[in-house]
C-alpha cells in the first residue's frame, strides 16, 4: 500500500507574485465577492423552495382596484415573497420605502428581505 506524503507547507512560496491591495482594489475584490455570494445564495434558495418556475412568478400589480400588470417576485408562498440583495447602508433606506409601495400594489402579505453588505446582515420582514 503507498501512502503519501505530506507536502510541506512552510516556507510556503506563492507561485504567482504579488502585492498588497489598495483599499480601491480590495473595495471592488470585495463587492465582487458578494455579488458572487449574493448569486448563490438566491440560487440555492429557489432551488430548495422547489425550482425555478414553482418560485419565481409574476403577481399582479393593482391600485385603487385597476389592474396596473404584473411584476416577477420570488415567493415562499402564494401570500409572501423574498427578496435578497447586497446594499449599501446609504441605499437601505430608499429600497425599503420602493419594497413597500411594492407590496402595497399586491395581493401578497408578507416580504422577507436579506440584505449582505460586506460583514453585515440585515434581516426585514415587511408586512401590510
Amino acid at each position: 500500500m503507498k501512502t503519501e506524503e505530506p507536502i510541506p507547507l512552510s516556507p510556503f512560496r506563492c507561485p504567482i507574485p504579488f502585492r498588497p491591495l489598495t483599499r480601491p482594489e480590495f473595495d471592488e475584490m470585495s463587492r465582487l465577492v458578494m455579488a458572487h455570494v449574493f448569486a448563490s445564495l438566491s440560487e440555492a434558495l429557489i432551488h430548495f423552495l422547489g425550482g425555478e418556475s414553482r418560485v419565481r412568478q409574476r403577481v399582479p400589480l393593482v391600485r385603487a382596484g385597476l389592474p396596473l400588470g404584473t411584476q416577477a417576485a420570488t415567493l415562499l408562498t402564494d401570500s409572501i415573497a423574498f427578496r435578497i440583495t447586497a446594499l449599501a447602508p446609504d441605499a437601505r433606506e430608499g429600497y425599503e420605502t420602493h419594497l413597500r409601495r411594492f407590496l402595497a400594489l399586491t395581493p401578497l402579505t408578507t416580504l422577507h428581505w436579506v440584505n449582505l453588505h460586506h460583514h453585515e446582515l440585515q434581516l426585514v420582514t415587511l408586512t401590510r
